[in-house]
């Protein structure tokens, strides 16, 4: 009951259909539009510009959106799991299925356009692609769970935009077709977090090359970044419902 209220709240936040739904579409449109006119659009990268389109979806969805509705509504959480058997592990059982859900409609969306383009090649490598992103899209809903439970209101309001782009740099390879100090220092950044070898696997796949070394470094981002992110956000709540 409580996830079909949700959604239903969510849907009709204009925030979510503009700028998590209208926007990767309209990103992967003028991105793929651009290419073909410049004449380097191929079937075979198609998937860089899908993949992107929706990580930038799923990325405005899972770390701004979601940081601010647990931030608007964790006091009332906090206290009805004092009050009644709906605990926070409901809660955030609750919300992360919402998340899943929410992204994978946003996929679902992009998917669509590039359907409808015949810009989209549906096969096995496809669909590994697609739920990439929802594994990445998790790992997002756990920062913007984080950033909601600790931060201010008012801090996320101001910071949203620079939180996004803080997340974008950390996710575009910009090794892949520059060079120099100021690249270096950036990927060396950007190889501890799981956003750049997303981008590493989808290359590997449209070369046809293996995937392993690059596959078991996303995972071990994952968990490396995600669990003290974890553990610091429990522990807060812990004192916040003690």
């Amino acid at each position: 009951m409580i996830t079909y209220i949700e959604l239903k709240e969510t849907f009709r936040n204009r925030r979510f259909i503009l700028f998590t739904l209208i926007s990767p579409v309209m990103w992967y449109i003028f991105m793929v539009n651009i290419a073909k006119s410049a004449g380097f659009f191929t079937h075979r990268y198609s998937s860089i510009w899908f993949v992107a389109s929706c990580v930038m979806g799923i990325m405005g969805n899972s770390v701004v959106t979601f940081g601010k509705t647990i931030n608007r509504s964790q006091n009332f959480y906090f206290l009805q799991a004092k009050t009644s058997r709906y605990g926070i592990k409901n809660w955030v059982l609750d919300q992360m299925m919402i998340q899943l859900i929410l992204n994978a409609l946003i996929a679902l969306t992009v998917t669509i356009c590039g359907v409808v383009m015949q810009t989209i090649q549906l096969d096995i490598n496809f669909i590994f692609e697609v739920l990439l992103c929802q594994v990445l899209g998790i790992y997002f809903c756990l920062i913007g769970f984080a950033m909601g439970i600790i931060a201010d209101n008012k801090v996320l309001d101001a910071l949203s935009f620079p939180i996004m782009m803080v997340w974008a740099l950390l996710i575009i390879p910009f090794d892949t077709w520059t060079t120099g100090s100021f690249v270096t220092i950036i990927s060396a950044v950007q190889k501890l977090f799981p956003g750049y070898y997303l981008f590493t696997i989808i290359q590997h796949l449209i070369d046809s090359s293996s995937v392993g070394y690059s596959l078991l470094r996303f995972v071990a981002t994952i968990v490396m970044t995600a669990v003290p992110v974890g553990v610091f956000t429990y522990l807060h709540i812990r004192r916040m419902t003690s």
